[in-house]
Parts: C-alpha cells; sequence; structure tokens
C-alpha cells in the first residue's frame, strides 16, 4: 500500500552510487558519503527526496566552510544527468543544503545534500536507525505511517523550510500514536543488530507481507479522530472528501 515502485528503489541506488561518484571526484577518494532520512527508516514514498550529507576528513566544515563545499559540488551538476533545483547557501540558512534531480532509467530522482556527518553530537541517520529497527516486521505500521505522509504531502504539511512538520516529525508523530494506542510495544528488547547498527542502507526491501486493509482503515481513522473534531469545530468552509491509499477523509 503506498509502497515505492520497485524501479524507483532501483533508481534511488544508482543515483546513491552517482552521488558517491561525483563526490569523490569533486573532493578526493577519502570523501565519505552517507544517507539518511526516510530512505534509511524504510517508510519513503514513491517520489521522496533522497536525503545525503558528506564530510571531508580532516577539513573543518563549520560555518561559511559548508557553503564553499556545497558551491564547488554545484560546479560539477551543471549538466545531464544532473540539475540543479535549489541551493539553500544563504548565511540565514542553519544548514546550507543543495538540491539537485538526478535523471537514471527514465526516473528523475531528488537529492538535497548537505555538510557533515552529525548533528548535535550524533550521527544524522541514528534516529532513522532507531525507526527502522521499530518499524521492521511491523507492516502495518509502515502502511499506516505511508497513508498518513502521503496526507501530509497533499495538504503540502510535510516541509520543514516551509514552516510545518518535517517528514520525521510526522514519523515520530504515526509513532507515538501506536504506542499510546498499544499497537507498538514500547517495552520491546533490541539486540545491537535490531537497533540499525549493522543494518544495510538503502537496500531494496524485499516483498512485504500484505495487511488487512480494514483494519489499517480503522487504524486510520483514529489517528485522525482529534484533526477532524478540530475541522469540525472550527471551520466554516465546509468540508471535502480526500482520498488516500482507497480510505476516505473529510479535508
Amino acid at each position: 500500500m503506498l509502497a515505492p515502485s520497485r524501479d524507483f528503489e532501483v533508481a534511488v541506488l544508482e543515483t546513491f552510487d552517482a552521488v558517491k561518484a561525483l563526490v569523490k571526484s569533486t573532493f578526493g577518494s577519502s570523501a565519505q558519503v552517507l544517507p539518511f532520512g526516510s530512505f534509511v527508516q524504510g517508510a519513503h514514498l514513491q517520489d521522496s527526496d533522497l536525503d545525503v550529507c558528506i564530510d571531508l576528513p580532516k577539513r573543518s566544515l563549520e560555518g561559511a566552510a559548508q557553503q564553499e563545499v556545497l558551491r564547488k559540488l554545484l560546479g560539477h551538476c551543471g549538466s545531464a544527468p544532473w540539475r540543479v533545483v535549489e541551493a539553500r547557501l544563504q548565511k540565514s540558512v542553519k544548514v546550507p543544503i543543495i538540491i539537485v534531480r538526478y535523471t537514471t532509467s527514465d526516473i528523475e530522482v531528488e537529492v538535497d545534500i548537505s555538510v557533515g556527518l552529525q548533528c548535535q553530537n550524533l550521527r544524522k541517520d541514528f534516529t532513522d536507525r532507531l525507526v527502522r529497527a521499530v518499524l521492521e516486521d511491523r507492516p502495518m505500521v509502515v502502511d499506516l505511517l505511508r497513508l498518513v505522509k502521503t496526507w501530509a504531502r497533499l495538504e503540502r504539511l510535510h516541509k520543514a523550510w516551509d514552516g510545518f512538520i518535517s517528514s520525521l516529525g510526522w514519523t515520530l508523530i504515526v509513532l507515538f500514536f501506536c504506542i499510546q494506542t498499544k499497537k507498538l510495544d514500547e517495552h520491546r528488547r533490541w539486540s545491537k543488530d535490531s537497533v540499525g547498527f549493522l543494518l544495510a542502507m538503502l537496500a531494496v526491501p524485499e516483498p512485504r507481507r500484505k495487511c488487512n486493509q480494514a483494519l489499517i482503515q480503522q487504524h486510520l481513522l483514529e489517528f485522525f479522530v482529534p484533526w477532524l473534531m478540530a475541522r469540525l469545530c472550527f471551520s466554516r468552509k465546509g468540508d471535502q472528501i480526500l482520498q488516500i491509499g482507497g480510505f476516505l477523509l473529510v479535508s
């Protein structure tokens, strides 16, 4: 349900390899590229952005140095199969980033590139690996999460840059909901492997077993009850019917 196509999954893998090749050709073989975000979590959607960060060992990457690195990388993204979408390199931007697109096998993948492997003394993929471990062998939670994230995308409420909740934020909200409603065991014991330290990044997932759609629909409606009640109480423009993944929601 709402799972990305296998062609898209393969295109993302090819794009990640292309990013690594681009970074190493620009900065040398010691340069590192780390994926993070929804692809590492295993909860990405069709056409989700690929988030990566780069690191240059033995080089200070604080402040303006990050902008310098990204500008240099931009100089190598001006021709096919690369296309520059946006560069957020202003001094006022907390985390400098460039957004590019790479076309492979007639599929275009958007890549958000930042500098530095850590954020607040943690690797940028740390939370994502924890989420991946929680979602492991829980296809119903993954389906619920993808439905909510699709709704947020359709409502244009998924971009932190625009002042809304980020993709990770929506993921954590859904996981919190599942824990509070006993759909997810918060006391599950994790081994070091299951936490995700040794999980392969961006591995193309095996086909998952199908879930009971009626049960997922029930969980989805339960998740949106507070939001629906708020809209019914405060909206004066009437309600619309929004269809997500075969389910009808009031919007």
